[in-house]
């Protein structure tokens, strides 16, 4: 990504590095990920970089300014990934991942808690396989008899456009 004054580029996960448009300096490490880290996407806008910074117990979105060379947080949480942010230079609009749900989220550009940013939008996570039709009706005809249901399978990947599966018509 680039501004009309810096061009910032991530390498290989682990490093950020900025260098002025006009080439007047070598380019610069601006952000490193210490072990097992790694480094998001940057986002720019004028001298302000935004970036995800992603660990195994949280992760946190770092705002990097070139004016004063200074990086703070703006975001954290453990037990959650923080990710993909972008900015207008007010705004910044970024994903909040957790094992139950998927969320996007819009907040001012300073630090504070994730619970205050607005929730535009959320889902849930597509890392869970989906049940077949005969697990869920195993499943639902368990529950309905009182009888422990039978666990979901992880493994079980079923496609809508598998051959005698409920609401496809083989042709």
């Amino acid at each position: 990504p680039f501004s009309d004054l810096w061009d910032v580029w991530h390498v290989g996960g682990s490093q950020l590095v900025a260098q002025p448009r006009d080439a007047s300096v070598a380019p610069r490490t601006i952000a490193t990920a210490r072990a097992a880290e790694q480094l998001g996407r940057p986002s720019i806008v004028g001298q302000t970089v935004v970036f995800h910074r992603a660990g195994r117990t949280g992760s946190s979105i770092r705002l990097f300014d070139f004016a004063t060379n200074h990086e703070s947080v703006l975001r954290s949480e453990r037990r959650a990934l923080l990710s993909n942010p972008t900015f207008d230079g007010r705004r910044i609009v970024y994903v909040r991942s957790t094992y139950r749900l998927q969320e996007l989220r819009l907040g001012i550009l300073r630090r504070r808690a994730t619970t205050r940013d607005e929730l535009l939008y959320h889902t849930t996570p597509t890392a869970r396989a989906a049940e077949t039709y005969q697990e869920k009706r195993g499943r639902l005809l368990a529950m309905a008899s009182g009888k422990a249901p039978p666990p979901i399978s992880p493994t079980a990947s079923p496609s809508p456009l598998r051959r005698n599966a409920p609401g496809v018509s083989a042709s």
